[in-house]
């Protein structure tokens, strides 16, 4: 009977730490996409929260920018630039470039300019 209560406990155990980790589990690539879209619809650059590198200065960026179809993006690392970059910029429509910042990674892609160009270019 005691080891049947054993096994009860570990697989509660088990069970319990499995639900933290899901509870702690950092948010989706999704939701840093879905942020990314969001504010850039406003604003040529973004940061995703916790991104503390590479350092990015912002006011120079956006005064590099200026009124061009730009838009860059930094995200966490591990976030592959090339794909993100192409779903934000389907995402916001019309003729934009959108370059991702991935830890030391960049890529970018274009719906403005042949496809390809943006990245090889990057």
């Amino acid at each position: 009977m005691g080891g049947v209560k054993r096994s009860l406990a570990a697989a509660a155990a088990w069970i319990g730490a499995c639900l933290a980790l899901l509870v702690a589990a950092p948010p989706a690539h999704a939701d840093a996409v879905d942020d990314a879209v969001t504010a850039l619809r406003s604003e040529p650059v973004y940061v995703a929260p916790g991104v503390s590198q590479p350092k990015v200065d912002q006011a120079a960026v956006r005064s590099a920018i200026g009124s061009r179809p730009v838009r860059i993006a930094v995200l966490p690392a591990g976030t592959d630039p090339y794909a993100t970059a192409v779903q934000i910029g389907q995402r916001l429509g019309g003729s934009v470039t959108v370059g991702v910042v991935s830890g030391r990674t960049f890529n970018a892609a274009s719906n403005a300019l042949c496809q390809g160009v943006a990245s090889s270019t990057a």
